[in-house]
């Protein structure tokens, strides 16, 4: 989309969001992060259906990424979501959704934290 990202504007918003302009040999763009509530499970599952598409094609079964679907993955926010002691944050590119991170206590028993970073086509 935007490659050689070279500068960075941070512009801090209200209520926890944070937005960036971002210069790039493509021309300028618009990020902004948000820490994601249940009402953004549609753009949660997009990010992490497509992101699991891309990197794990060829690497997990294709019958399996086919129902690896944004909607399955919405769906499955939406029951998660409230009784989860995760946070979750999604990053936007121009108004699109394009990447997102879970931060919450790891299923390992060794460690204290955990997260995920997943980022959209």
């Amino acid at each position: 989309m935007h490659e050689k990202a070279y500068g960075w504007l941070n512009l801090h918003g209200a209520n926890g969001r944070k937005k960036y302009n971002i210069i790039s040999e493509g021309g300028a763009a618009y990020m902004e992060i948000i820490r994601a509530t249940i009402e953004r499970a549609e753009d949660i599952g997009y990010v992490h259906a497509m992101s699991w598409r891309k990197a794990y094609h060829g690497i997990v079964p294709e019958e399996y990424l086919d129902n690896f679907t944004p909607e399955k993955r919405a769906e499955e926010f939406r029951k998660t979501f409230p009784t989860s002691q995760a946070e979750y944050y999604i990053a936007y590119l121009n108004g699109q959704p394009m990447g997102m991170l879970v931060i919450g206590k790891s299923q390992e028993d060794n460690t204290e934290l955990s997260h995920g970073c997943y980022m959209g086509s």
